[in-house]
């Protein structure tokens, strides 16, 4: 779901559709679901790469019962993609995944995570860019070619182009314990997000599973929202938009993946002031 801009992406658009998102999120929140989405939409067609000004319209429609309008914003079939990170690097080292993985726990810090993250029994690193380390550098250069074949296949690339606005990366590495989770959340200053898994097959214990649909819970209870659940598997890296709400089911092992965001730099560049006194 996204709407090309006619005209390229100005400061006073990022700013005016913070502003209109932040009503519209308001609203939501005191039930004036209508109103809402006549802010978010409008804030959407300003600024595409605003995310929340989509992910609010979910509880919008939710709760106006309006479960096709939902499902166009969450259509899977088209804007989910599983890529193979074989078919994106030809003659990658059979172990690249685990000496990879070995790489980011013997050189990278890992932190207790924010409230924005709710990880349970686990742990995430900050900005792994610019990559330190030979393999990392590998999987950066394989991620940003995923993110472009991406936005080819999903027909997005046009909107970069006519929004005048160059991608920054952004990437990151979870690990979590046996017994971990990550709960529901959806990653609201970037526009189009990915997980890559290195290593382990979670199939044989079904645990740690990839579940794409849930919003976080202060959007409100929304049980039938559509899912999808995604197996993770070694070289697997799993491609979708920012406002899709997702979570992490628990693990029985140890469980260690890399996200990714891709992002406008003119969304960087303006977001603090943009975001001032906005909660979104």
């Amino acid at each position: 779901m996204s709407h090309m801009p006619a005209r390229k992406l100005a400061a006073s658009d990022i700013l005016v559709s913070v502003r209109l998102a932040t009503s519209g999120k308001k609203k939501v929140q005191e039930g004036e679901y209508r109103s809402a989405l006549v802010d978010l939409c409008e804030a959407h067609k300003l600024n595409p790469f605003l995310t929340p000004a989509v992910a609010w319209q979910i509880p919008a429609h939710y709760f106006l019962n309006e479960h096709s309008a939902i499902e166009d914003i969450l259509d899977y079939k088209r804007l989910v993609k599983c890529i193979d990170i074989g078919s994106i690097l030809s003659g990658l080292e059979p172990r690249f995944g685990e000496q990879l993985s070995d790489e980011l726990l013997a050189r990278c810090r890992f932190y207790s995570p924010t409230q924005q993250m709710p990880i349970v029994n686990g742990k995430k690193t900050n900005d792994l860019l610019p990559a330190r380390g030979a393999l990392l550098s590998v999987l950066e250069d394989a991620v940003r070619a995923v993110f472009v074949r991406y936005l080819c296949e999903v027909s997005l690339a046009d909107t970069v182009r006519h929004a005048g606005v160059e991608l920054a990366l952004r990437m990151w590495a979870n690990a979590i314990a046996p017994g971990g989770e990550i709960g529901p959340h959806y990653h609201t200053r970037s526009w189009i997000s990915a997980v890559y898994y290195p290593i382990a097959d979670y199939r044989a214990v079904r645990g740690g599973l990839l579940v794409l649909g849930p919003m976080p819970f202060q959007m409100g209870h929304m049980p039938d929202l559509p899912q999808l659940h995604i197996e993770p598997a070694p070289g697997l890296i799993v491609v979708f938009p920012s406002y899709f709400g997702h979570r992490v089911l628990k693990t029985n092992q140890t469980r260690v993946s890399i996200a990714a965001d891709l992002l406008p730099i003119a969304e960087t560049v303006n977001w603090n002031t943009a975001n001032e006194g906005a909660d979104l």
